[in-house]
Formats: structure tokens, sequence, C-alpha cells
């Protein structure tokens, strides 16, 4: 599938035919876009008052998950890591009877940053902020 316009070329194109006067043909002769495309931008622009293109896609922040379930699968990670996915499926569904796909709970690991690689202890140490752990005593 073809990318959407930018929001800037929708724009030229509204502005061009709407504002400037072109005409239709001009204007797509000048952007290098088909006539229906900016008959299309200029009916979105009548109607709505903007260009944007609509987004795509299922939207980030829909789960297909309660918080109880969310709840159950942060703490099996948290307490112990080494389990695998499978296994917090299943303990998902023993407590809640619910099944949920492997891919799913990979997925919401993803989404919410979770990761499950494992990182030495040199790195950890390398990496950490020159300022956490330490603690300034005000009584002085």
């Amino acid at each position: 599938m073809p990318k959407a316009y930018s929001d800037d070329l929708r724009l030229r194109a509204v502005w061009l035919h709407v504002f400037l006067g072109y005409n239709i043909e001009d204007t797509s002769g000048m952007l290098a876009m088909s006539p229906s495309s900016v008959k299309r931008f200029k009916k979105k622009f009548v109607c709505t008052g903007e260009v944007v293109a609509k987004k795509t896609g299922r939207p980030l922040d829909l789960i297909g998950m309660h918080l109880r379930e969310e709840l159950v699968m942060m703490e099996a990670m948290l307490e112990h890591p080494e389990k695998t996915l499978t296994e917090i499926v299943r303990e998902i569904m023993t407590v809640f009877g619910n099944r949920f796909q492997v891919s799913t709970v990979c997925r919401y690991f993803q989404r919410n940053g979770v990761t499950r690689k494992r990182v030495s202890s040199y790195r950890q140490d390398y990496y950490r902020p020159f300022n956490v752990g330490i603690f300034v005593d005000s009584e002085e």
C-alpha cells in the first residue's frame, strides 16, 4: 500500500487551489499528483477545516485484556523473570480461565517497554546515571 501524502503537500494543494485560485489540473500538475487527490483534499478541508491524513492501523492504547490480567503478567515477570511467555499465558489461564496467544503477551511487553534481555552487571553499572544511588544527608 502506498504511503499517504504528507500534510505539508496536502496543505499546498489546498492553498494553491482554494486560496490562490488555480484550477485542479494546474494544481495537480504543479505538485505531481492526481486531480482526484486535489479534489479529496479540498473536500476534506471544506468539511473539517484540516487536511491531516487519517492514522491507519490499530491504536497503540487498545489492549484486549483487563487490568487484572496485566497485573498477573507483570507480577509473573517481576517475581520470576526466567519464566517463558508460554508459562505466563498458562498462569493467566489458571487464574482467570482466559486464553491468550503467546504473541499477544509478547506484543504487550514490547509496547510497554518491558524487555527480557539479560544485561551484564558491568553494563548496568557503566550506563547507570552518576547521581543514582547517591544520598545526601541534609542534617549537616
